[in-house]
């Protein structure tokens, strides 16, 4: 522990040999907090006793498909929804959005196998309940404001991307709507044409 900062470490039981990759402060509530911990398998899930649970054996409806190499509660990157505080999304080939409501995990949206095995590096979420995902070789948009219709577009050059490679989806923080990073600078995404342009600021 550190005096001067008042910071204290808890030696919590043993994950495995997994690296973790992302700690993640889920507040789903204005009382009730957890430490997620994601690693390329699995997300533990950290309670205020620090007990410690994978997510797998919290969820109550856990998706019927079988998941390809990599847990299928798992990602370097968790995402929580910026308009309903006990929901966050997942995934690496995939892309999972899990719910604590009443003291109970669920899932409450999934699109499963993004092509390629597309390994999710960055998510995000606008402001008109679209998400946003990229990979090395991906951009993905998916509209939210259903999740049981949940429906997947794939963004490449035909939508004025200048690179189907090595894009990173953001949010402009003065106007909640995707940037998008790209080799050839930052692009602005047209709602009404479906199509990206190059940002001129």
């Amino acid at each position: 522990s550190s005096t001067s900062t008042g910071t204290s470490f808890v030696q919590l039981p043993v994950i495995g040999n997994e690296t973790i990759r992302n700690l993640f402060l889920f507040t789903p509530t204005a009382h009730r907090s957890f430490l997620l911990a994601s690693s390329d398998d699995e997300i533990y899930v950290v309670d205020q006793g620090m007990n410690v649970t994978m997510m797998q054996d919290l969820i109550l409806n856990p998706g019927e498909e079988e998941s390809f190499g990599s847990g299928e509660y798992s990602g370097r990157f968790l995402l929580q929804d910026p308009r309903h505080r006990n929901r966050f999304f997942t995934g690496t080939s995939q892309v999972v959005g899990v719910e604590y409501t009443r003291g109970r995990w669920s899932e409450f949206m999934r699109v499963n196998r993004l092509p390629d095995n597309a390994l999710l590096l960055k998510k995000c979420i606008d402001k008109f309940d679209y998400f946003w995902g990229s990979s090395n070789y991906m951009v993905v948009r998916i509209d939210i404001e259903h999740p049981a219709q949940a429906t997947a577009m794939f963004m490449d050059q035909s939508h004025g991307l200048p690179s189907n490679v090595n894009n990173q989806v953001y949010t402009d923080p003065e106007t909640d709507e995707v940037l998008l990073g790209t080799s050839n600078g930052f692009y602005r995404y047209n709602y009404f044409r479906n199509t990206f342009y190059r940002d001129t600021f």
